[in-house]
């Protein structure tokens, strides 16, 4: 949970918003049928109801799934001297 959380956060929209909504905290929605607040939202309910709705409450298998979306890129970059004009 706290590595889904940390993602989110780090993506969090809210965090960089306007000062006065208290980062979501004062903008008020329903998610399904509970009345909370946007950050809430976004910090707890998407994740719970990615856990019950798609990994079976499961947190191996939410964890495999995001095992296996990251993307690990190579920073070398090799150049081919023989290419390259003298």
């Amino acid at each position: 949970m706290f590595l889904a959380h940390f993602m989110g956060d780090i993506h969090q929209p809210l965090h960089v918003g306007f000062k006065d909504d208290e980062g979501g905290n004062t903008i008020v929605v329903h998610w399904y049928r509970r009345k909370t607040n946007l950050h809430h939202v976004w910090d707890t309910n998407m994740i719970e109801t990615a856990m019950k709705d798609f990994y079976n409450k499961d947190i191996n298998l939410m964890i495999q799934a995001i095992q296996m979306n990251i993307t690990v890129y190579d920073s070398f970059i090799s150049i081919n001297t023989s290419t390259m004009s003298t």
